[in-house]
């Protein structure tokens, strides 16, 4: 879990972050100073010149990074990472992985098709 004022080296976090998460880590994180207002918060605090938002998005998005937008968002991604992957016979790394929400329909599908 990560919270982030400020990239002043995105290529070293790309490329750290891509060589952790190959390896089978994973990664979430915030960005503070996503809005305005969070922009000056973020500006005041640490001096920080605050990134694009676009910028971001798309570095966390190459190196593999859970973008959050709240502490409760990180927390529950966080959570969903402790969960074990799904075996089955149809299940590849990329296709079947973890579940969670509010309804069961759909995950009943998917242990099926796992299965």
């Amino acid at each position: 879990m990560l919270y982030i004022e400020q990239i002043k080296q995105p290529d070293k976090l790309l490329y750290h972050a891509s060589s952790l998460i190959r390896k089978g880590c994973k990664i979430a994180a915030i960005k503070a100073g996503s809005t305005e207002s969070g922009k000056r918060a973020a500006s005041s605090h640490t001096g920080a010149i605050a990134s694009s938002d676009s910028a971001v998005e798309a570095l966390f998005r190459k190196a593999g990074i859970v973008r959050c937008f709240s502490r409760e968002e990180l927390t529950t991604v966080a959570s969903i990472f402790t969960l074990k992957d799904v075996k089955g016979k149809n299940c590849d790394r990329d296709t079947c992985r973890r579940a969670c929400g509010n309804a069961g329909g759909r995950f009943i599908q998917g242990a099926f098709e796992c299965s």
